[in-house]
């Protein structure tokens, strides 16, 4: 599509994108322009051949007096501006896309259309800068474009005026999706303090809230957590993360904030076999206001969302509970993942820091902390990389043609091992294997020649 007279095969003249306003929205935005750019970059060049449609995201109503924001920024800026920042007598809307909208509200988006068409245009400069986001490969760029953007003092910079009717791709890659790529970190890598994502913050906000101290259809309560977090997404992702909290079997959580009370998911399947959300029921453990005191609440910093206060920016626990139930995540340019210790282990260091030996010669004498895993009837161990630890599990040899496999190393599951299995029958190493497990157990007994066990054995 170089030439224009190649444009007129095309069965239409622009392109125009309609997404949700938020930061997944915007996501969306830059994977149809990734599109786009990678299997027709000459498109891009057309200007206006790109477009998107933007509806408010946040609306203020005040008797007849509507206000519309295009962005939190722009919304948190008009917020301030009143006397004491309160937005009292104004009933605040949030608006995730155009499903929110009326009928009504629809007809007047379209009708003013200069208003909500923004055209993309060129600059010549938009490949570099989409690889950048988008490349595989590139994650330590992604790293130094939010490193970037975090270092700008200019708010405005910050964000696009939604007054100007172009945006360019670059534009569009510094100041849109970013906002995006920064709140995946935010959502995806656990806050060091208290060892959660926001996700899980606010389901443990929600049942502090409601006292939850009797059991509640995990269903019922993800409705409850949406109302009084303002959760934004889909329920679906909240039910997975309340069960995700209550799961109890070998290498989920040492120590459970919730207590399952039904088919919570089993470690043959990694917990992705839990009961549907209506029929499974939760409650908190008795632990999880000792760890986190409710005196500490009255102490906290909280959020505030549609004129409404939710969850606090971190909870404050007695131990470091990143280090209890450890983490993963794979954020934008960054990922964590960090293994469990024993809580007791844990409590140990704390204490000894406590009573004043916490200089380094003192920490240094005692003995490393190391992975551990409730249940867990295998084996850590430190590797040979730095900072770095090997889980194994136990296999014995029954017979000289037999072997007995009680326990699978941590984040493996019963499901997994099994597919590895067959490609050791597919290689011809094992015979057969037949399965034993219950539901808080694993067991494997594979079958292979006397050479073939001997020569393992021996290796």
């Amino acid at each position: 599509y170089e030439e224009d007279d190649n444009m007129k095969g095309l069965r239409y003249g622009k392109v125009m994108i309609m997404t949700d306003q938020d930061h997944d929205g915007s996501h969306i935005k830059g994977l149809l322009i990734n599109f786009f750019e990678h299997f027709w970059p000459n498109l891009l060049k057309k200007e206006g051949f790109l477009q998107q449609f933007v509806t408010p995201l946040v609306k203020a109503f005040k008797g007849s007096n509507v206000q519309s924001f295009y962005s939190m920024h722009e919304f948190q800026q008009w917020q301030q501006s009143l006397p004491n920042g309160d937005t009292k007598g104004w009933r605040i809307k949030y608006y995730k896309g155009l499903g929110t909208s009326t009928a009504q509200e629809a007809k007047e988006y379209f009708s003013n259309l200069d208003m909500h068409r923004k055209l993309f245009v060129t600059t010549g400069q938009e490949h570099d800068v989409i690889d950048k986001v988008f490349n595989k490969h590139r994650a330590a760029d992604r790293r130094q474009w939010i490193e970037d953007y975090a270092s700008i003092n200019d708010e405005s910079a910050r964000f696009i005026d939604p007054t100007q009717s172009n945006v360019t791709y670059e534009e569009f890659i510094d100041r849109e999706l970013i906002h995006f790529s920064n709140a995946d970190n935010v959502r995806s890598i656990p806050h060091v303090i208290d060892g959660l994502k926001p996700s899980q913050r606010k389901v443990l906000f929600g049942c502090f809230k409601r006292k939850l101290m009797q059991e509640m259809k995990v269903v019922q309560l993800a409705g409850y957590i949406a109302e009084h977090t303002a959760y934004h997404h889909g329920e679906a992702s909240l039910h997975s993360t309340i069960v995700n909290m209550a799961q109890d079997y070998v290498g989920s959580n040492n120590v459970p904030l919730l207590v399952p009370s039904g088919q919570f998911g089993t470690r043959f399947q990694g917990g992705k076999d839990f009961a549907s959300p209506r029929y499974i029921f939760t409650r908190l453990s008795p632990i999880a206001r000792l760890l986190f005191p409710e005196a500490d609440d009255a102490l906290l910093e909280y959020l505030e969302e549609d004129g409404q206060r939710v969850e606090p920016t971190h909870y404050v626990p007695i131990i470091p509970f990143l280090l209890v139930n450890g983490c993963a995540g794979i954020g934008t340019g960054w990922s964590t993942s960090i293994p469990s210790y024993d809580p007791l282990a844990i409590i140990h260091v704390i204490r000894e820091m406590l009573r004043g030996n916490n200089d380094p010669m003192a920490l240094s004498t005692m003995e490393p902390l190391v992975p551990w895993t409730r249940g867990f009837k295998g084996s850590i161990m430190a590797s040979d990389i730095s900072d770095s630890f090997i889980s194994r599990g136990k296999i014995d040899r029954v017979k000289p043609t037999m072997v007995r496999i009680t326990e699978i190393p941590i984040g493996r599951s019963g499901s997994d091992y099994k597919d590895t299995l067959h490609k050791l029958i597919e290689q011809g190493i094992v015979k057969a294997y037949r399965e034993g497990h219950t539901s808080t157990t694993i067991r494997f007994e594979a079958v292979s020649t006397r050479a073939t066990f001997d020569a393992m054995e021996s290796s």
